[in-house]
């Protein structure tokens, strides 16, 4: 559909990397080690500090129009979606059905916030 609404080419190795609902594998940002190894504040003022990368599983949402290679995804109890670059699909695991079962029994439908096609 962005070629035919927008003129854009798509390219399917690169933007077309997750689909929705599918469990991902992303790099998590902004995450810090001392030198013992222990988790610590990110503090740019000590030189003893660095940061790590880490790995967490996430839910696909879509891809990021702007950002190639990048999808929209759920990180569990995150408060808000974030663009990530996946790093490798992975099949859903019996703790994240339980996890998005709960969520969705949590969640009440409301008529006045629901978004219908029609």
């Amino acid at each position: 559909p962005n070629e035919l609404v927008r003129g854009e080419k798509t390219n399917f190795r690169t933007d077309i990397l997750a689909i929705f609902g599918q469990l991902v594998l992303v790099e998590t940002h902004n995450v810090s080690t001392n030198v013992l190894g222990s988790t610590s504040a990110v503090v740019k003022s000590d030189p003893h500090l660095g940061t790590v990368k880490k790995n967490e599983f996430a839910i696909a949402l879509g891809r990021v129009d702007n950002t190639p290679r990048s999808v929209w995804v759920y990180r569990k109890g995150a408060s808000r979606i974030v663009p990530r670059r996946p790093i490798k699909a992975s099949p859903m695991s019996d703790d994240w059905i339980n996890f998005m079962n709960a969520l969705a029994d949590k969640k009440t439908i409301s008529v006045s916030t629901m978004f219908e096609f029609r």
